[in-house]
């Protein structure tokens, strides 16, 4: 592993020293929200299995991580940072997963001071937008300094987004798995999965499949050994939650024949992300405060209580490396996820319910369902079945 010593670049990490300045500036950025889909629909077009093979030949050529730097532990604070940053400047989450892939492969390979850590990550967002945006919506280096409240030096910040672009080799739109989730966002609520064609069903139902499906992906950030799990089957598997959390199928077979991944190959990796929801849920519930990210060595909700900009390093040689930290990653091939007795609360019946999807896509159900007609007999012995079955799952 490479030591860098960032000394030598001068950049300072000191707030502007004008506060009429600073309040000039944050009235100037404009807050937009996070978007998901293009705006310009690149992928909804005639070349989409051109462009899922060429995506899948990218993923082949995607260096190794290795999860070997010592200072994962600020991870989380700086994905935290990025993510603050690119809602501010209204960034796609594209471009915020496309920074932290950069980050991710720099930090692997370097050991950086603590404190210029955030500068290292605000050059990885600054690449990241200049390959994944329009030139109108790249922001400028004055731009990036003024939201983040961070001073850069212009000569400095260039040598060090050249180093970034240097060690991932120019390959700045490596497929990432808002990519392969963005085509298929529209399967993630199916013509053939609505019940009625009512416009206004139709276009809410659809829009919580979307916010969902933007969860799930934005989840992903928050545990660094996904990244030795393929981007394809981590953006399949956020459909594939998204799908269970609406009530359908979670994995059906079309879906499968389409993306050529098996449901056996999707189900280790939606379950996990189900269960880092469940936490996540959970932990929102109870402190109504929103923690950020975690890191390899925080659960998945937590990130570290040091900011990265004030934390001095330990002494240590550039081969240091955490034994917990190089651990090979296995994703569970079979997790069992509890089922509580307080389903009636909307979002653990939720859960519980996408949990017993996601299950389901791979051991379909034995039970036998009952048709639904008008005769009144039918229907009641329908929902005697239905609240026997709900009291064993509760159970």
């Amino acid at each position: 592993m490479e030591t860098m010593n960032m000394s030598k670049l001068h950049l300072s990490s000191a707030r502007s020293q004008h506060p009429n300045e600073n309040s000039q500036i944050q009235s100037e950025v404009k807050y937009e929200s996070n978007t998901f889909l293009d705006p310009d629909d690149e992928y909804q077009c005639e070349y989409k299995e051109e462009i899922w093979k060429y995506l899948l030949e990218q993923e082949s050529k995607k260096p190794n991580i290795l999860l070997q730097s010592p200072q994962l532990e600020f991870r989380g604070a700086l994905v935290k940072q990025l993510r603050e940053v690119s809602k501010k400047l209204g960034l796609s989450i594209a471009t915020l997963h496309s920074a932290v892939a950069h980050l991710d492969l720099f930090m692997d390979a370097h050991r950086l001071r603590s404190d210029r850590l955030t500068h290292v990550a605000l050059a990885c967002l600054s690449l990241a937008a200049k390959a994944d945006e329009k030139f109108s919506r790249a922001p400028t280096l004055k731009t990036l300094s003024k939201v983040s409240s961070v001073q850069l030096c212009g000569k400095t910040f260039r040598q060090l987004e050249w180093m970034v672009g240097q060690h991932v080799r120019w390959r700045l739109l490596a497929p990432t798995p808002v990519a392969f989730a963005s085509l298929l966002a529209q399967y993630v609520v199916a013509d053939s999965d609505l019940t009625t064609r009512h416009p206004k069903f139709v276009r809410r139902f659809r829009r919580d499949g979307m916010k969902l499906l933007e969860a799930y992906l934005d989840l992903t950030l928050s545990d660094v050994r996904l990244k030795v799990v393929e981007s394809v089957e981590v953006g399949c598997a956020c459909v594939s939650c998204a799908r269970a959390e609406l009530g359908l199928n979670a994995w059906p077979d079309w879906l499968a024949d389409i993306t050529g991944r098996t449901k056996e190959t999707v189900a280790p990796v939606a379950r996990l992300l189900h269960r880092m929801m469940q936490i996540k849920s959970r932990e929102t519930t109870d402190s109504e405060v929103d923690q950020g990210y975690g890191s390899a060595r925080t659960t998945p909700n937590i990130t570290p209580s040091t900011s990265p900009q004030y934390h001095i390093s330990s002494p240590g040689t550039s081969t240091y490396c955490p034994p917990q930290i190089n651990a090979e990653y296995l994703i569970p091939n079979n997790t069992t996820l509890p089922y509580y007795t307080n389903s009636n609360q909307n979002t653990e019946y939720r859960l519980c319910k996408a949990s017993r999807l996601i299950e389901a896509s791979i051991e379909p159900s034995t039970s036998m369902a009952v048709k639904r007609n008008m005769d009144q007999s039918e229907l009641e012995l329908d929902r005697k079945r239905y609240r026997v079955s709900l009291s064993q799952t509760v159970q």
